[in-house]
Formats: C-alpha cells, structure tokens, sequence
C-alpha cells in the first residue's frame, strides 16, 4: 500500500474519531484502539523508511569500513524511534512515569549502542596527538 499523507491522515483521524467516541464509555478500550492506531500508522511508516534505509546501504557499502558504522546508525535511529513511540503510547495511556522511564532507558541503551563509535574516534584522536 502507498504511503501518502491522505492515508496517513485518514488513518490517524479514523483512529482519533473512534477512540473519542468510544472514550466516553470504556475508557479502556480507548486505550487500545489508540495504540491500535499507533502501531498501524509506525508500521506504515517503518515499511517505507526500509528502502530510505536500502539505497543509505548501497551507498555505504562502497565506503572503507562504513558498513559498520551504518548498522551502529541504523540501531540508534531504530532504538530512539521504539523508544519514543513506546513512551509516546505509555503517555498517552496516562503513564507518565513509565513514559520517562523508557525514555530513560533507550537513552541508555543509545549510549551503549554507539560506544564503538565513540572509542573509534577517542583513538583516532590518540593517534593524531602522537603525530
């Protein structure tokens, strides 16, 4: 399926719509059409941001040593986006406490992920100074 703002948009506003309407008699079951909402619109969205991800590799690939970084890159950017749209779901469920917490916990996860990174540059800079 094509993705288009007016998919995206007619979507989110069936979505918005039906968890107003339902809102008003099982709280609860507003909760769940609404993630229902979010996962359908994140899945969209992930299966185009696939290719993005595709044609960056293709390029990548013919730079020395830039397939390791971009799987780093890759798992960052994909670690921050759950992260967000879990804590996102968590708020808007009315946690807010297990909103930061998640939030708190992709951020450390982030670091771990890109620590390769940053001790590849911690010792090319090591080797510039002994130059």
């Amino acid at each position: 399926m094509e993705l288009s703002v007016v998919t995206v948009a007619s979507l989110g506003l069936a979505g918005l719509c039906l968890t107003l309407i339902v809102r008003g008699a099982h709280k609860e079951a507003a909760v769940f059409i609404s993630i229902v909402t979010s996962l359908l619109l994140l899945g969209f969205a992930l299966r185009h941001i696939q290719s993005v991800f595709q044609i960056i590799a293709s390029y990548i690939q013919s730079v020395s040593g830039g397939s390791f970084y971009f799987s780093i890159l890759i798992k960052v950017m994909l670690t921050a986006y759950v992260a967000d749209f879990t804590a996102q779901l968590c708020k808007d469920a009315g946690e807010a406490s297990i909103a930061s917490k998640v939030e708190l916990a992709g951020k450390a996860v982030i670091f771990v992920i890109a620590s390769p990174v940053v001790l590849s540059v911690m010792e090319l800079i090591s080797r510039l100074i002994e130059l």
